[in-house]
């Protein structure tokens, strides 16, 4: 009898093993089968935006898989701490997957909210290696060294420079990993107008900069931080703040940083060709240009239309910090999908996220460039004309940034802090006050105004 039931065990034992199945969680780890069936509920903006972006592509493969979309727009409330009702939002709904910002992912990660991926991966030999490996560094990072998500696209800048112009001054091309002193001094090198009298620049960060914008892109590229959330100490008046203001103003006041206001009244007749000629550096007002990943789709519908009228151009890296050149800030995985802690399907979830990183996932969105980001997927990232497009990801990701631990801070007060930056720099540009002044008064009426809100 006692031979018989050990017997019976070893058979039930293998059959389980068989099915796919581990006894520890239940979790099985053969493929989807085509009876099977599952509703899970995914955290998102609106569900029109998500069955255009994931959800139709998921469908088409796993139909029995049904998506339920919990719409996270009901969590903007006026009057009301946003971190408070992002919280409140997962607690009463429970998404099965949960879509997480960089820093978000961290806190809830750190809280034991999120499911390892790690077993998940494993049992279902879900293939890595083709991921961008700085996008899993950058993940386990935020992770304390654990996966507990995945984005199936990453964001990312680069510095874009137009051949033509350089050309036409006789100034040497930019190079990768160059600094931001480096890329101003090489902005300057060009003349205030062409040969038509329009307005040329030699840098531009966007069609309508402002110095605030400027001065935080450099600062965060050297690590430098307007707060201390763990001492609650404003950061602003310092040497290497100093130093960023001076070089973003000089940029400014000289006329090689573009700084411009859009243009205001009605217009009897606007065409494409407008439209693309109205932008900076596609309509060849500007030297060079740092941009996201989206205006490389930008550039291929203004060819279209400007066709020969169109720049040359390339792309290098994103300026670095000297002292840390391997290394970008100006990375980010905005949309990271993670399962729930506590959701009771998780192995429906995983086939979610195993899909949105997957090869077939990547070769379809990057049909577009710029769509919702760059795939993560290497083999997908090209350019049809074979430009330098690794300029997008040669970089490592920069775990810290300008705001890391920002959630520390009264809410109210980062506006506050933006708006009173934003009026000093003023005073600066119109020569009412000096960069010492302005740093200064940053300093003490912030950290006044950070001592109220807190108490």
């Amino acid at each position: 009898m006692r031979r018989w039931v050990r017997g019976g065990w070893l058979v039930l034992l293998s059959a389980i093993l068989l099915s796919g199945c581990t006894l520890g969680g239940g979790k099985q780890t053969e493929e989807w089968g085509e009876e099977e069936t599952a509703t899970i509920k995914v955290m998102y903006y609106d569900e029109q935006s998500f069955f255009q972006t994931y959800g139709n592509l998921f469908y088409a493969k796993y139909p029995n898989i049904n998506i339920e979309v919990i719409s996270t727009q009901g969590i903007y409330k006026p009057d009301t701490d946003y971190r408070e009702e992002f919280r409140k939002f997962i607690e009463e709904n429970q998404p099965d997957i949960l879509m997480l910002s960089d820093d978000e992912f961290e806190k809830y990660a750190a809280e034991g909210y999120l499911t390892d991926l790690d077993s998940l991966i494993k049992q279902s030999n879900f293939d890595l290696d083709g991921i961008l490996p700085g996008v899993i560094d950058y993940l386990k990072s935020r992770g304390d060294g654990k996966l507990y998500g995945m984005s199936p696209t990453f964001n990312g800048q680069a510095l874009f420079y137009n051949k033509n112009l350089f050309q036409q001054v006789g100034v040497p091309l930019p190079r990768d990993q160059m600094s931001w002193q480096e890329v101003f001094d090489l902005a300057g090198r060009f003349p205030g107008t062409n040969e038509d009298g329009q307005k040329i620049y030699g840098l531009s960060l966007g069609n309508y900069t402002t110095p605030d914008y400027a001065i935080r892109m450099v600062g965060e590229t050297m690590r430098q931080t307007y707060v201390n959330p763990d001492s609650m100490a404003v950061t602003v008046n310092t040497d290497s703040w100093r130093q960023i203001f001076r070089m973003v103003l000089d940029a400014y006041q000289s006329g090689a940083l573009h700084q411009e206001e859009m243009e205001s009244g009605p217009r009897s007749f606007y065409t494409m060709e407008d439209y693309f000629k109205e932008q900076v550096f596609i309509g060849g007002r500007a030297a060079m240009s740092v941009d996201y990943f989206y205006a490389l789709g930008n550039l291929q519908r203004a060819k279209d239309v400007l066709q020969d009228k169109m720049p040359d151009w390339g792309i290098v890296t994103v300026p670095v910090d000297p002292s840390n050149p391997d290394s970008s800030s100006f990375f980010s995985l905005n949309q990271i999908f993670a399962i729930n802690a506590k959701t009771s399907n998780p192995r429906a979830a995983w086939e979610f996220i195993k899909y949105l990183s997957g090869d077939e996932y990547a070769r379809v969105i990057s049909r577009s460039l710029g769509h919702n980001g760059l795939p993560v997927r290497t083999e997908y990232i090209k350019d049809p004309e074979d430009r330098n497009i690794q300029a997008f990801y040669k970089l490592k990701p920069e775990e810290t940034s300008l705001y890391s631990n920002y959630d520390k801070l009264p809410a109210a007060f980062l506006s506050s802090l933006n708006q009173m930056i934003r009026e000093e720099l003023e005073l600066v540009m119109k020569n009412e006050k000096s960069v010492d002044e302005a740093l200064n008064d940053i300093q003490e009426k912030g950290q006044a105004e950070l001592n109220q809100a807190k108490e």
